[in-house]
């Protein structure tokens, strides 16, 4: 509760003591005097049960019951009017007044006088507060410094627990831990886009975001260093795409697809690809196992008659190769340094056979073997 309306109440509650006191004095004093004079006030003031008064000018009126119990106080004082009503036990339980900077203020209490409603006026906005049994706000309804709405959810404790609130784009809502940490945090961004905030850890720490972009939704997660680890969102082409990245935030997988297909990338620690898995052209699969330069050094595809695949030494020559030839057949080829063709092994239907070739000759073979029938 405001430190002032604490202080204004006690001050308040101080008073009315001292005017129940006063009550009961002068029912004393009234049984003292006797019917005489009561009954001289009557023929001074007339018939009192039937007069209609236009106007009743005075500093306080109250209103009390058959034992003389102040059940209403009508008055004022430096700040302004006051209203109270009691109930049959003489605990306050609707209060209007002002505060010290003139403003108006209602107070609702229960049976015992505990306070448990406040609704206060201010330059810059209304202020509705909700107290538990202990006299806690526990929720709090007003405006914010930009004059849009305001909403505090507090626990039993009084501690913040969940706020929304409205800025230039659009609502917001946060839900804290007992620790005071934010840990979900929902509003719209700057593009007026939604997005959603998860936070993992007890001291508040970035956690998963949830959010879109000009190209669609995304999901991105983050380690307890605040630094993201993956990330899931659509390509501007409309495809779905998601990165996983090392404790730095280097990315070192990437899961997508283009536009013949779905495709795995792996990169090393000096962000090279080294290992890739696509759809070519063709429809066709493709693997891919690169150097730490990024160049493909095994390849294993599928062609029109087949399976294949090639290694490359480090000066980018193919010096093994194995794949399906038009008839079906296997083929096997081992290269030299220049990817020249030395040993060719051919598998077919009737007989396999050897090729050799030495160096620097032509295009035949120099030496073939076959298996005999």
């Amino acid at each position: 509760m405001d430190k002032q309306i604490a202080a204004r109440l006690e001050e308040l509650e101080s008073s009315m003591a001292g005017l129940r006191r006063s009550a009961k004095r002068w029912k004393l004093a009234c049984a003292a005097l006797g019917l005489g004079a009561v009954g001289a006030i009557a023929l001074a003031a007339g018939e009192l049960p039937g007069r209609v008064l236009d106007v009743v000018t005075t500093e306080r009126l109250r209103v009390v019951d058959a034992e003389g119990n102040v059940l209403v106080q009508i008055g004022h004082d430096s700040d302004g009017g006051t209203f109270f009503l009691n109930n049959a036990e003489g605990n306050s339980i609707f209060e209007v007044y002002g505060d010290r900077q003139r403003n108006g203020v209602l107070m609702l209490s229960e049976s015992q006088g505990g306070k448990r409603v406040t609704l206060a006026a201010a330059a810059e906005s209304g202020k509705l507060n909700i107290n538990n049994a202990d006299e806690l706000s526990t929720v709090m309804l007003s405006a914010n410094e930009t004059g849009g709405g305001y909403m505090a959810v507090r626990n039993s404790a009084g501690m913040l627990q969940v706020e929304q609130t409205a800025d230039a784009e659009g609502g917001l809502f946060r839900v804290y831990n007992n620790s005071g940490a934010e840990v979900v945090e929902a509003f719209a961004d700057e593009s007026l886009r939604g997005l959603v905030a998860v936070n993992g850890s007890r001291s508040g720490e970035r956690g998963t975001i949830i959010n879109c972009d000009a190209d669609g939704g995304s999901v991105s997660t983050f380690n307890t260093d605040g630094i993201r680890s993956a990330w899931v969102y659509s390509t501007q082409e409309g495809r779905g795409e998601i990165a996983t990245f090392n404790q730095d935030g280097a990315q070192r997988t990437m899961i997508g697809s283009d536009a013949d297909g779905g495709q795995i990338f792996i990169a090393n620690a000096h962000d090279m690809s080294v290992l890739g898995q696509f759809v070519d052209p063709n429809g066709r699969g493709v693997l891919a196992v690169r150097d730490d330069s990024g160049d493909n050094r095994v390849t294993f595809h599928v062609d029109d008659d087949g399976g294949a695949f090639y290694l490359t030494n480090a000066k980018n020559a193919t010096v093994l190769e194995g794949y399906s030839s038009p008839e079906g057949d296997g083929l096997f080829i081992i290269s030299d340094v220049n990817a020249a063709t030395r040993l060719e092994l051919v598998g077919s239907q009737d007989a396999g056979n050897i090729r050799y070739w030495h160096p620097g000759s032509g295009d035949s073979p120099a030496r073939i073997e076959a298996a005999d029938e």
